[in-house]
């Protein structure tokens, strides 16, 4: 069952066609049902005041019949809708004594209506707004006994027949309303839907498209404000993901040339030592270092494929920045030492309070460390301060700077300027600085300054 409720489906036509008549249909309805509910109590109400009129009038045992009569014909409730009242006097076996009518009912009519009355075997002593259907018309009818005759009942009616018949046309005329409002709602409904309808098979056409790999843009003419925006969404979208595409194949192109190049010479010199035309020890060295390279490779991208799919869920603390910074510097002391340069620190003296993820900007700063010690020729300095409602930090070396052809692509994925390793460790650390709401900064005019500059923590 739940699967059949969730299957069943419609198109925007037939649901707008559906939901436009079932309101025209309440509306009608209630409109028909408010228009009889009210005509009916005021015939009724009227009727009433009627019927107790005659009463009143033939009751009074101080008038002579004829006098009544003349009450009758000259004196007696009107109805406002157009219904005159009559009086039919019947003996206990329903016959017709005498019938007093002013609406000038024909002996059929006079007639029918007697012979409901006996079908019905009505008690003519007390009948109280009875209603009568013949096939002639349709009557609300009162009685009474008359007081001054033996074995004879007074029989008041109103004819309502007319009444009815203007009812009931004004219901079908109604109806013939609805149908053709209902008529009117499928062309609306139709219009409506076709003008939402086109321009949503020109985006899923789009968005097709998309999902083959074509995401060149696509102009649209939409006069829905919304339409126009889920357009202008799409083509965003068909952007990125070409330049998402863009790097991805670039990605791949990158990366198998850079491993490529490790694992031939590892095969190369493997090869070597087994044909024995290379020296044992050199070649071996070769294909650790090599390996080394390698693995140091893998390592990175496999880091930054953790960073682009899991960006989101990074825990973070309030720290000290200057503790992650100090440690830093201690784990590439060793490095910096066995290439001659000079690590220096450059501290504020308070604490530098940061929310961060401790591993990922330790990961950041030891690679621009790096890079500064391979380019640096004597001095690499680290500096770390409050500013402004900032938290700044910065890489300096004393190195020939970077070259005005570098300096746009430095932080690009696999792109080495001269003596660059991988071409991977500076997009890293840019990646990491983003995921921090931060900013890097680099100039190179002379020497090299790498500037990281994160909000303050709150």
């Amino acid at each position: 069952m739940k699967n059949k409720t969730k299957n069943f489906r419609l198109r925007i036509k037939p649901r707008i066609f559906i939901r436009i008549s079932s309101l025209l249909l309440l509306v009608f309805i209630a409109v028909i049902a408010a228009f009889n509910l009210f005509i009916h109590s005021y015939i009724h109400s009227d009727v009433e005041t009627q019927l107790a009129n005659l009463v009143s009038i033939y009751g009074d045992d101080s008038l002579s019949f004829e006098e009544k009569e003349d009450a009758h014909v000259s004196g007696q409730h009107k109805s406002k809708l157009g219904a005159d009242g009559d009086v039919l006097i019947l003996d206990s076996s329903y016959e017709m004594i005498k019938y007093e009518g002013v609406s000038d009912l024909s002996n059929t009519q006079v007639s029918q209506i007697i012979e409901e009355l006996k079908a019905e075997s009505i008690n003519l002593q007390s009948v109280s707004k009875l209603s009568i259907k013949t096939p002639s018309g349709d009557y609300y009818a009162s009685s009474m006994v008359d007081n001054k005759s033996d074995d004879a009942y007074l029989i008041f009616f109103v004819d309502v027949t007319v009444l009815n018949r203007v009812v009931d046309t004004v219901n079908l005329a109604l109806v013939i309303i609805m149908s053709v409002a209902l008529c009117i709602s499928f062309v609306i409904a139709n219009s409506i839907a076709n003008s939402v309808t086109s321009p949503i098979r020109k985006l899923s056409t789009f968005a097709e498209r998309i999902g083959k790999g074509d995401f060149s843009p696509q102009e649209f003419s939409l006069v829905e404000i919304e339409l126009s925006e889920l357009a202008a969404v799409m083509n965003q979208s068909a952007e990125k993901l070409s330049q998402y595409d863009s790097e991805q194949r670039a990605f791949f192109q990158n990366v198998s040339h850079e491993l490529r190049t490790p694992l031939m010479a590892i095969k190369c010199h493997a090869e070597g030592i087994e044909c024995g035309f290379m020296d044992a020890e050199k070649s071996s060295r070769i294909i650790i270092s090599e390996t080394d390279r390698l693995a140091d490779m893998v390592e990175e991208l496999l880091y930054i494929s953790r960073m682009d799919n899991f960006a989101q869920d990074t825990p973070m603390e309030d720290n000290d920045l200057r503790e992650t910074l100090e440690l830093c510097a201690e784990n590439m002391k060793p490095v910096a030492e066995k290439a001659g340069i000079h690590l220096d620190l450059e501290f504020d003296d308070e604490p530098v309070m940061f929310y961060y993820n401790e591993k990922q900007i330790h990961r950041a700063v030891i690679n621009l460390l790096s890079n500064a010690i391979r380019y640096a020729t004597s001095t690499v300095k680290l500096g770390c301060k409050a500013c402004n409602g900032t938290v700044q930090i910065t890489v300096t070396d004393d190195g020939h700077g970077v070259s005005s052809e570098d300096l746009p692509h430095i932080f690009e994925r696999f792109y080495k300027g001269k003596d660059g390793k991988h071409g991977i460790g500076l997009s890293i650390t840019k990646l990491i600085v983003a995921l921090h709401k931060g900013t890097i900064d680099v100039s190179g005019e002379s020497g090299t300054l790498f500037k990281i500059t994160f909000p303050a923590s709150k």
